[in-house]
């Protein structure tokens, strides 16, 4: 009997949710990390015959519905609700972040998807939220974590690029009877509504699915390489992602890390995180063949603010998707008191976000005919068909140079190889990767030229 493993894992199109092992029947699969520093399930030989659930809740099985589909079953039959191709369904569009200064600058961005959650659980909507938080274990930097009080959230505020996984929490979750709300990224909210789908009763134990909008995921090796630029390099006691800056935009953020020893380092988001992050170092293979941009099966999304009216304050604005009713009465009650929030039309959402919609739609398009991907004998497919001419010459030039780099990244041999070894060895080939990247950004300039005319001539418009 085939499962997760040999048909997901195998082919490397896991995200490591943990969600197929949290409701296997049999406690078959384990989640571990692999030589990639990704967790992953691994077969502990007690597969039931005939048993399909982990396939069954996978986000990337082909075959199981896609996003598409899920979102008509949970969302189309809302009164105004609306739908766009880039966005799935939406109610309503924000812009905001908390009313209150301090609570403001706690958070990545602006508070908004923290106090969401906190009201979820004053008001008694939810018993738990079950959301991520740091977690001072050097082999587990991170971890999901049940909160009970509002004041708890305190403690899980900010962003985690850094490998959690679910499976402990499903468990938790199949043998109570509370009720939660539940935050993560697209993948991992896909397959806990896949779940619902299989066992109906987590449908009423998980009222709330919130999301974070996501464009790729890292191994934990990602977080011990910037590290390494941050001056530590040794095992990690706690690390905090988005640092803020007074002086500096809201993009350009501090990594902050501790070492095991006490050593701490810091770096910025410009001193070459930036680069790292954009040339997809250290990121699941799984990431290049995801078409979920705006957790579409998720009662609300999350994101920053990646707009040029709030990027440059520091204090960072949250963007928001809301498809949940009653998540909507929350935020028009309590607007203009205890949160700043502004409607937005669903097009600044679709702008904020331009640059990983086109990694997961024509890069996607792009890669699935270049590097197809076959789970048994099924063929993955995604909601955009494979076509080589998705891209012109030049950027399959990049993208295929991004993709290299990436394989090479989640092949480093930490224990063998110092980051400072690592780098000198993939040298080469990231001076040709550069080289592309100035290539690509000059032939663009006239493309990008005519967009911010466009864009000021409407901006004018606007304003009469």
């Amino acid at each position: 009997m085939k499962n997760v493993f040999d048909l997901v894992v195998q082919n490397n199109l896991c995200s490591g949710c943990g969600v197929c092992a949290g409701v296997c029947p049999a406690g078959n699969l384990a989640m571990e990390w692999n030589e990639q520093g990704e967790y992953m399930p691994t077969d502990q030989g007690r597969c039931i015959d005939s048993c399909t659930l982990c396939l069954r809740v996978c986000p990337f099985y082909p075959g199981n519905p896609d996003e598409n589909q899920l979102g008509k079953e949970r969302f189309e039959a809302i009164n105004s609700m609306q739908h766009t191709p880039e966005t799935g369904f939406w109610l309503a569009c924000y812009a905001g972040a908390v009313s209150d200064e301090i609570e403001r600058g706690k958070s990545a961005s602006g508070g908004f998807a923290s106090w969401v959650l906190g009201e979820l659980l004053a008001n008694g909507f939810v018993d738990e939220v079950i959301c991520v938080e740091p977690n001072e274990d050097p082999e587990k930097l991170f971890r999901f974590a049940r909160l009970d009080k509002p004041e708890d959230l305190e403690r899980a505020r900010g962003s985690a690029y850094y490998p959690v996984e679910f499976s402990e929490m499903m468990r938790y979750i199949k043998r109570t009877n509370k009720q939660f709300a539940v935050i993560g990224l697209p993948c991992f909210v896909k397959a806990i509504r896949l779940a619902a789908r299989a066992d109906k009763t987590l449908e009423r134990k998980i009222p709330f699915l919130l999301g974070i909008v996501c464009g790729q995921m890292k191994s934990r090796k990602y977080t011990q390489y910037i590290a390494s630029l941050a001056g530590v390099e040794e095992s990690l006691e706690k690390v905090y992602f988005r640092g803020k800056r007074n002086d500096a935009p809201a993009s350009d953020y501090n990594f902050l890390c501790r070492g095991i020893s006490g050593k701490e380092g810091k770096i910025s988001w410009t001193e070459g995180v930036s680069r790292i992050w954009g040339d997809r170092w250290f990121t699941l293979e799984s990431c290049g063949y995801c078409d979920d941009i705006f957790a579409e099966t998720a009662d609300a999304v999350f994101m920053d603010a990646w707009l040029p009216e709030y990027v440059n304050d520091s204090r960072g604005t949250s963007l928001a998707i809301i498809r949940n009713p009653e998540i909507l009465k929350i935020l028009e009650r309590n607007s203009g008191s205890q949160l700043d929030l502004s409607r937005i039309p669903v097009e600044k959402i679709i702008q904020s976000q331009q640059g990983v919609i086109e990694n997961k739609r024509k890069v996607l398009s792009y890669r699935l005919s270049s590097r197809p991907k076959t789970i048994g004998e099924r063929p993955l497919t995604k909601r955009v068909p494979p076509d080589v001419s998705a891209l012109n010459c030049l950027a399959r030039y990049h993208v295929d140079a991004v993709d290299s780099i990436s394989s090479e990244t989640r092949a480093w041999d930490i224990p063998k190889e110092s980051a400072g070894e690592f780098r000198a060895r993939i040298s080469p080939e990231l001076k040709r990767l550069q080289r592309i990247s100035k290539i690509v950004r000059f032939a663009s300039l006239p493309r990008r030229a005519a967009g911010k005319i466009l864009r000021a001539i409407k901006k004018k418009a606007g304003r009469k």
